[in-house]
């Protein structure tokens, strides 16, 4: 897939998550979508019992989604963020898509290898803190 088709398919992709989540409805038991509810689909929750450090982003993101934002953060401190990086996708990607020459901006380098390591440190650190706490609530 050629660079162009792929500013299309994230901008896709970014509103059909988007339309998804707005359609959705979010409790902390789950989602339904249009009174069905989803299923886990989480494979180390169902062989574990266990969240992994992703449980309860969909729902954060619903939260986040409706102006829920107590919620959001309370679900999953990724949420919030991720409906703004959701948001920026969709309108920076069709620009690109319909502008392919031009290039707005480009992050240095020195500052692209930090971000997945960032990222997956906001993600293993909370969840970590909340295993061990939940982990003393149960078998205390």
């Amino acid at each position: 897939m050629n660079r162009l088709n792929q500013h299309l398919v994230i901008a896709l992709v970014s509103t059909l998550i988007l339309v998804g989540a707005w359609l959705s409805v979010a409790s902390t038991g789950g989602v339904n979508l249009f009174g069905i509810r989803i299923p886990t689909l989480c494979g180390f929750k169902l062989l574990t019992t266990w969240d992994c450090p992703g449980c309860g982003l969909t729902r954060s993101l619903i939260y986040a989604l409706h102006g829920e934002f107590t919620k959001s953060y309370a679900m999953h401190i990724w949420g919030i963020p991720l409906l703004i990086v959701l948001l920026f996708q969709v309108p920076y990607r069709m620009f690109r898509y319909l502008n392919p020459g031009f290039h707005p901006w480009k992050m240095p380098d020195r500052f692209k290898k930090w971000i997945s390591p960032a990222i997956f440190l906001s993600l293993i650190l909370p969840w970590t803190l909340k295993t061990i706490v939940v982990a003393v609530i149960r078998y205390l």
